[in-house]
């Protein structure tokens, strides 16, 4: 099935007149372009500048709504702009834009070329990849004059590459590998300031974006890459090789140090605001230090930062961190931890004072209790319990993603009250005690987590925590007596 497009036409003319024409127009991928409004609204901006003739200075983008005013486009009326992309045929949607723009009294500073040897000139105006463009990648390299010279080229489809990031990447570290068989230690691309930036999944549609039309190649851009290879014999001998039981013993003790490192800043913190900060921190950390061993977090980190993972999902992502962490050198990595610590500290004190200035409400939480949807864990706010499904409950976020039939559910309200001012993260779910085989018989949890009690009275009767402390005010269960099993 094709994928949605998006054609944005740019319109220039005079501010106040109704004379307007368009001067050039980018496809999208629509679905992508709706996910995404922080990097589109920065490629829809480098679209309408390079339009722009010297001298003039680029003010907004404005879109037209329903009453026929002309709305200025940013990251906040980013859906409302896409309510009027109206559907021109069947997956083809439309959107105009005007571009305002005034006279400035000193010329506009030039977007930096491409360093390439074979790239286009400097004039050529910098526009967003279209969908289905082809995109020419060119690795470069190092003679021994110091001169940047072009080793190896390949072409690909913009949007093939954006959607296998991994077949890309590992492709370009294949043909790295054969230019440079001691490895490759990074390769980086020009930003917008003539700064060369690392190239990872998290800054390729980036990267993208800054390519360059090839002269009379309506359809092709260029991308030039220079690749740096890991220094020949200046890496130290490497120590033995630990054997897996060693290491993994190794990582699970730097495991446990970091839950407990993590449940010292918990302390009257909300980690839902402090996570973000520390993804923040540790990215910053990774891009400066420019160590490849370190690269395969930049993906969790910014997914953190971004809050496309959540704060709940931190103990399941340790060892992978754990373990990449562990390949780089021991003296290397003390630095960094340090750092590291000193941000962390800091990331501390802002959240505090952020909490200082708020007056949070008590919410729900719902104690031993896992959204199934998000695996919030405890479940916080208002919970929902399928009636149709043993042991399944959803918190407010995910029973709203969907419509459902509220006759399956129902809405189980707790007596316990929290300010969520605090957290805490438990040895891991991978370490909770699971009674395999045994369903609690009071809210069908199957199998029952954490603590089991067992009817001393009832005949294959068992409870698990929640439902134990709210047995005594059944007063079908309140003469009876339980006891805790802590092994199946």
């Amino acid at each position: 099935m094709a994928q949605p497009v998006l054609q944005v036409d740019f319109l220039a003319g005079a501010d106040g007149s109704d004379t307007w024409h368009t001067v050039t127009a980018a496809k999208f991928n629509f679905e992508d372009f709706k996910q995404r409004p922080d990097m589109y609204i920065k490629l829809l901006r480098q679209c309408a500048e390079s339009t722009l003739s010297e001298g003039t200075e680029f003010k907004r983008l404005c879109y037209q709504d329903d009453d026929g005013d002309w709305c200025t486009l940013n990251e906040g009326m980013f859906e409302d702009a896409l309510r009027f992309a109206g559907e021109v045929d069947a997956g083809y949607h439309s959107l105009q834009l005007r571009i305002i723009a005034e006279k400035q009294s000193a010329p506009k500073k030039p977007t930096p070329p491409q360093a390439s040897s074979s790239s286009s000139s400097s004039s050529c105006a910098v526009t967003a990849p279209c969908l289905g463009d082809k995109i020419e990648v060119l690795l470069q390299t190092q003679d021994p004059s110091g001169k940047w010279v072009e080793v190896d080229g390949f072409t690909v489809d913009a949007g093939d590459a954006l959607n296998m990031q991994d077949a890309f990447m590992a492709e370009l570290e294949r043909r790295a590998a054969a230019v440079h068989p001691s490895g490759c230690q990074s390769l980086k691309y020009v930003d917008e300031d003539g700064d060369w930036c690392i190239l990872c999944k998290a800054s390729l549609a980036d990267a993208f974006c800054l390519s360059h039309p090839v002269e009379q190649r309506l359809d092709l851009r260029r991308l030039s890459l220079r690749l740096h290879p890991k220094p020949a014999g200046a890496a130290p001998a490497a120590a033995p090789a630990a054997t897996p039981p060693a290491r993994e013993a190794e990582a699970g003790r730097h495991e446990d140090v970091l839950l407990r490192e993590l449940n010292k800043f918990a302390v009257d913190v909300d980690m839902r605001k402090l996570v973000p900060k520390l993804a923040a921190a540790a990215l910053q950390i990774v891009v400066d230090s420019q160590l490849p061993e370190l690269f395969p977090l930049l993906d969790m980190l910014v997914a953190l930062r971004d809050g496309d993972l959540k704060a709940e999902s931190v103990p399941t992502m340790l060892p992978q961190a754990v373990a990449t962490v562990l390949e780089v050198p021991a003296e290397i990595r003390k630095e960094l931890l340090s750092r590291f610590r000193v941000a962390a500290e800091t990331a501390v004190d802002e959240v505090r004072a952020e909490q200082a200035q708020e007056k949070p409400a008590p919410v729900e939480v719902h104690v031993n209790v896992i959204c199934d949807g998000c695996e919030m864990s405890p479940l916080i706010g208002a919970r929902y319990k399928s009636l149709e499904h043993g042991d399944y409950d959803l918190c407010q976020a995910c029973y709203d993603k969907e419509q459902r039939d509220s006759s399956r559910w129902v809405r189980v309200r707790s007596e316990v009250l929290g300010d969520v001012v605090g957290s805490y993260y438990g040895a891991g779910v991978e370490k909770q005690r699971v009674h395999w085989n045994i369903a609690c018989d009071g809210c069908g949890m199957d199998p029952i987590r954490g603590s089991r009690f067992k009817a001393l009275d009832i005949n294959n009767y068992d409870l698990c925590e929640t439902c134990m402390e709210r047995s005594a005010a059944i007063l079908e269960q309140a003469g009876h007596r339980f006891e805790e099993v802590a092994e199946n």
